[in-house]
This record gives C-alpha cells, structure tokens and sequence, in this order.
C-alpha cells in the first residue's frame, strides 16, 4: 500500500502519514462528530494532529483522482487517549514541519536561551519574527489567482526568503514557539470576513504583546500578520472577529 499510517504516537497527540507514491491525497480526521481534512503531498512523511482530544476516531485516507475527485483507500477507527491534553500543539506537523536542526528552531533556541518564563519568551520570538519578516505581496497575490490546493507553508523556507502570508507567519511561530514547550495552534478560518490563519498560545503567565491580552493557563489568541502590520489590538482582542474552521 502506498499510504501508511503510524499509529505509535497518538498517546503524544499525533499520528504519521507514510506516502511512498507520486500519488496526491488528503487525511479526513473525525471524532465526536468533528471533522477535519489534511493534505498528503507525494513522497512524504507527515504528522497529523489529532486535535479533537481524547475518544474514538476514524481516520480515512482519501486518494486523489482528479479535480475534485477521491476514492477512498483505507478506514480504521482507533481510541486514543493523549497524555496531555496540550500534546497535539507541541510538536511538529504538517502545517508546521520542522526537525531540531532547522534553522529557525536554532533561531528560537538562541534567542531563549536566557528565559525561564513562557511570556519572555512569547514576547522575545514575537518581536524578532515582526521585525525580521515582511509580507509577501506577491505570494498573496498568487493565491488569489492560482490553484494553491497543494500547498503547504514551510517553517524554514519562511526564515530563509523572510517574507510570507499569514499561513507563513503562523507557521513559523509556532514551530519557534513549540520548541520551547509552549502549545502553540495553528488556525485558519476568518477575521472580519476574509479567509486568514492566526495562532492561539497556551502560557502558564498573563501577559500583554502590543496591546493583545494574553491569558494564564488558557488558549489567548495571537495574529502576528495583522499585529506586524499595526492592525488595532482591539480588533484581535474581539473574540466575534475570528470564526475559525481549522486547526492544525
């Protein structure tokens, strides 16, 4: 079979998808009546979160044929139960794949190498990621007029080029931020109407980044991409601005 699932580490949150073809696909993720879908790219080994928390999942992959055409290659479902709730937002996967020796997880590691709290921290990657990366007009541009389906944000390919989308940015600094054991999600859905990705950040301190409340012990939002570009604090503090549809 050309699409493997590892199972081994769904007690971390987490499950790994093998794919030794040429062949693209997706992942349909479902548990207690919720539902996500991932992207498999070709000759790929990729982890996918299991983001709906403890309970009986059914994992289904899903061969792409054409267009918007599938066939279904596999179902199973499993019980997972996960250590740590936060789990799912600690390590790397398909929306932030990252290994120790890339380069922003070098950056992240140098730049907290003096912090012991998490809000030092937050503040610290905050401030290098807003001032080091400007937004990618171009590729913006290019997701408005191509078809981007099989696209994925890469962590270390956003360090390098220095620029990206909101996608990018919240890619990156989650990657930076869950090297420094803080759960950090991805999320993609809307803000005041238009489609965008922002983070939500679990720290064990209250906190302010620029204006942007950030609560002990719960999930705070973070969008870096508006907050890089001085969008009004208010705005993100408003919880009825954001409706999301994804996490990862």
């Amino acid at each position: 079979m050309d699409f493997l699932i590892d199972y081994n580490s769904t007690i971390d949150g987490y499950i790994s998808i093998i794919n030794t073809s040429l062949d693209k696909g997706k992942v349909r993720i479902t548990c207690k009546g919720n539902s996500q879908n991932f992207i498999i790219v070709c000759n790929s080994t990729k982890q996918y979160p299991l983001c709906f928390g403890n309970g009986n999942y059914t994992i289904e992959i899903l061969k792409h044929i054409e267009g918007i055409r599938y066939t279904l290659v596999t179902s199973n479902n499993i019980e997972v139960l996960i250590h740590n709730p936060l789990a799912p937002f600690l390590y790397p996967n398909v929306y932030s794949d990252y290994t120790p020796y890339s380069e922003c997880i070098i950056k992240s590691i140098e730049l907290c190498k003096d912090q012991c709290k998490d809000i030092d921290k937050l503040k610290i990657i905050y401030d290098f990621i807003i001032n080091y990366l400007e937004y990618d007009e171009e590729l913006a541009d290019k997701t408005k007029t191509e078809n981007m389906s099989w696209w994925l944000p890469n962590p270390d390919i956003t360090y390098n080029k220095k620029k990206g989308i909101c996608w990018e940015y919240a890619s990156l600094i989650a990657a930076m931020l869950r090297i420094q054991l803080i759960p950090t999600k991805i999320v993609i859905g809307y803000a005041g109407g238009t489609w965008h990705a922002w983070n939500e950040v679990y720290i064990k301190e209250d906190g302010n980044i620029d204006g942007v409340n950030i609560k002990a012990n719960s999930w705070s939002r973070l969008d870096i991409t508006l907050m890089s570009n001085r969008k009004s604090s208010d705005f993100i503090n408003k919880d009825s601005n954001y409706k999301a549809q994804y996490y990862g």
